[in-house]
């Protein structure tokens, strides 16, 4: 296992260009959980091997990592040019019957998760930033979609984010433990509306500031994984109007807001959390034989 990458400073804040909230904290949580020098060598790799429009939309994003890490950060032009790349390439480009974009990054509110799944498609970060750890079967039903983060549900607004962890059977768990940077994504199905986009159900009870443990077997052997979070992007509002914000943590937490960056003496009550990204602190293994639990 690999700490973060030394030295790693709060991230400068992005403006918001129209409805882009969505976008500026999905790009905060990528810099952030796979590490700038981790993210910019894999973009040199792609550019390289790609076309025109990948290479200009690769270079745009190593800038704008470049600027996010900077103390300055990154120009509104800068920002603007990096998503009008992104919107040529084709996961981004595609036009729906009416002849018009069917995902505009900018001027309209758009899904987290589906913005970071045509990311990973387009600069191939499944390659880089796939789950170690994901669930069997049926219960992964976005993985045939390229989509690298695991589907949990709290059942109620007092669950604890080790209740959620505990009510997915350690057997559902596959692990794949080969990569150098132990890590879990989990994308939460907290955000439940009426028909008139009111919200049903939010967590007030998740405790980002203590690790949390997840239980998976494999045959007779059990894994015991200690999961430390550290990044969380929170969606505040309904359907018809949201708000994207994300938090990551090094010495301490930060909020990313937009253009507003706050350091945090502790992590606030959350309204809907949908993704958390773990680091994977500790991990301990021991026989689940019957032969061995009578020794």
């Amino acid at each position: 296992m690999q700490p973060p990458e030394q030295g790693l400073r709060a991230m400068a804040g992005f403006d918001n260009l129209g409805s882009t909230c969505y976008a500026n904290a999905a790009l905060k949580f990528l810099i952030h959980s796979i590490g700038p020098q981790r993210l910019t060598q894999h973009l040199q790799a792609f550019a390289a091997d790609g076309d025109a429009q990948q290479r200009e939309a690769a270079q745009g994003f190593m800038q704008l990592i470049a600027d996010t890490c900077s103390e300055t950060g990154p120009t509104r032009q800068q920002l603007s040019d990096f998503l009008a790349a992104v919107q040529q390439l084709p996961a981004f480009s595609a036009i729906n019957a009416d002849n018009a974009l069917d995902f505009p990054i900018v001027g309209r509110q758009q899904d987290t998760d589906e913005f970071l799944t045509k990311l990973s498609q387009s600069f191939q970060l499944h390659a880089l930033y796939a789950s170690e750890i994901t669930l069997r079967g049926g219960l992964d039903t976005l993985r045939s979609e390229g989509q690298y983060w695991t589907i949990l549900q709290p059942a109620s607004p007092d669950d604890t984010l080790q209740a959620v962890l505990d009510r997915t059977p350690a057997a559902d768990w596959q692990l794949l433990l080969q990569r150098p940077r132990p890590h879990l994504t989990v994308r939460l199905e907290n955000a439940m509306h009426d028909a008139q986009g009111r919200h049903l159900l939010s967590n007030r009870n998740f405790d980002f500031n203590q690790p949390v443990r997840l239980h998976a077997t494999e045959g007779n052997l059990t894994t015991i994984l200690t999961l430390e979070p550290r990044e969380v992007i929170e969606f505040r509002g309904t359907h018809q109007s949201g708000h994207c914000v994300v938090y990551a943590k090094d010495a301490q937490w930060v909020r990313y807001d937009d253009d507003q960056v706050t350091a945090l003496s502790q992590m606030p009550a959350l309204e809907q959390v949908r993704f958390i990204n773990f680091a994977i602190t500790h991990i301990e293994t021991a026989s689940s034989s019957p032969a061995a639990a009578s020794s």
